[in-house]
């Protein structure tokens, strides 16, 4: 027979104590604070491709003690607010924010921001809700890298790779440059050679130079890729 001497006991009470009191502790940690809040407030909607129109839907609902007046909204250039349910939610009360984004000419990795503007009941101080949508944007024609960087008083040729997006077949009607500092011409194997002539470059030129990429793309005919001179 297994016997407890009266030391062992209580420091196991004392253990026990201990541990119901941090349980108990664990327990009556707060939930999440009265808001006015998105159920979902980021949507993100993986691959989608150029000149899509991806809709988005938010459901808001009040955690507040007090009623909640939604003034309105304010969108991104490329995402527009297109319908709304109750613009006053009670206490408890749940409504949704519709939002259509317009991926356009967009590439990669994007994010647009839709704020909600909204005041309590009966005050005049008004707040914001964000809201978000992202999703990685195919381009129609991928063009690798979307930027060449050279140095100033060195010539050298950097290159561009074309290659299919979303367009399978890709057809590079024509290449040029916005300034007489570079030169490009493209390969049989849509590769673009870029070339810089620096004692034909001015230091402090206002804009950027690009490479312009005429395709047989409907959605992105023209791309530009920015030639930029490190100074």
């Amino acid at each position: 027979m297994f016997r407890i001497s009266p030391q062992s006991f209580l420091l196991s009470a004392a253990l026990l104590a201990a541990t119901g009191a941090a349980v108990l502790g664990y327990l009556a940690i707060p939930g999440p604070p009265e808001e006015f809040a998105a159920v979902n407030p980021d949507l993100n909607f993986g691959n989608v491709g150029q000149a899509q129109s991806v809709i988005g839907e938010f459901e808001l609902v009040n955690r507040l003690k007090q009623e909640v007046e939604i003034l309105g909204t304010m969108e991104s250039c490329s995402c527009t607010t297109i319908g709304m349910g109750a613009k006053r939610l009670a206490p408890g009360e749940k409504t949704t924010v519709k939002a259509d984004w317009r991926t356009g000419t967009a590439r990669g990795e994007k994010r647009v921001q839709i704020y909600v503007k909204y005041r309590l009941a009966d005050t005049d101080e008004s707040y914001l809700l964000s809201l978000a949508m992202s999703g990685n944007v195919t381009p129609d024609v991928d063009v690798q890298p979307i930027e060449l960087a050279f140095r100033p008083g060195v010539k050298e040729t950097k290159t561009v790779q074309i290659g299919p997006g979303v367009l399978k077949n890709v057809n590079v009607k024509e290449v040029f440059t916005s300034h007489s500092a570079f030169f490009a011409a493209v390969s049989a194997k849509h590769l673009i050679h870029v070339k810089f002539d620096p004692t034909k470059w001015q230091k402090g030129d206002d804009h950027v130079p690009y490479l312009g990429i005429r395709t047989n793309s409907k959605v992105e005919p023209l791309v530009r890729v920015d030639l930029v001179v490190k100074e």
